[in-house]
């Protein structure tokens, strides 16, 4: 089974960590990265353990965060998760430049990860299930600007631009099964050309509609 979603807006590049715009995170976010935890479908706010086996073990003092990093995981490129990638994906992502403070990532044990703040940080979180949380296979040699390599439930395909961006099922995946075999995101900049795809069903959803063409 194939979906088809209608976007408004193209990313420009496939890195997730250094395209600023919405788009690039809209569709690459959870269903092809993932971090050690993540937002709750249906939800904005509620966290869940997503590469982690649950949430982390939290210090007296609110500075010092204890992950345990999920087994069987593997990366889109066969390679297996370790606590050895979440350590250089986060320790690259957790500083000033990027969300505003520095955080101290370090190894612990086999499959532990310690994430140290200078000081108590509620947004951490939150943080962690966003874009500065993904998890990077440590050492991959693709090309981020025009492909992926993560853990989601689905692989990347092929980027037409200007056109489309095509995910295939994960075969592989950890976790439960995607209930799809494809999702194809179609790009419309016009409004009238998004009506009418989704009316003729040449998309099955459209994300955004203009005001004005809404009521058909």
């Amino acid at each position: 089974k194939t979906v088809t979603v209608g976007l408004v807006l193209e990313p420009t590049s496939l890195d997730i960590r250094t395209n600023e715009g919405v788009a690039t995170g809209q569709i690459l976010l959870d269903n092809i990265y993932q971090g050690l935890v993540g937002i709750k479908a249906g939800t904005v706010t509620d966290i869940v353990p997503v590469l982690a086996t649950e949430l982390p073990t939290v210090s007296a003092d609110g500075r010092e965060y204890t992950f345990t990093v999920r087994e069987g995981v593997k990366f889109h490129s066969g390679a297996t998760l370790t606590a050895d990638d979440v350590v250089a994906s986060l320790g690259a992502t957790l500083v000033p430049d990027f969300v505003g403070f520095q955080a101290k990532v370090e190894k612990s044990g086999d499959r532990g990860v310690k994430i140290g703040l200078e000081q108590p940080n509620s947004m951490l979180l939150w943080v962690l299930a966003n874009t500065p949380g993904i998890v990077l296979e440590k050492g991959a040699t693709n090309d981020l600007k025009n492909s992926a390599n993560g853990t989601g439930p689905f692989v990347f395909s092929k980027w037409k631009q200007g056109d489309n961006v095509v995910f295939e099922k994960n075969d592989d995946y950890w976790g439960d099964a995607a209930a799809v075999d494809r999702v194809v995101f179609r790009f419309f900049k016009d409004g009238r050309t998004a009506v009418n795809a989704l009316k003729d069903g040449d998309t099955d959803v459209q994300t955004a509609l203009v005001p004005q063409f809404r009521a058909e």
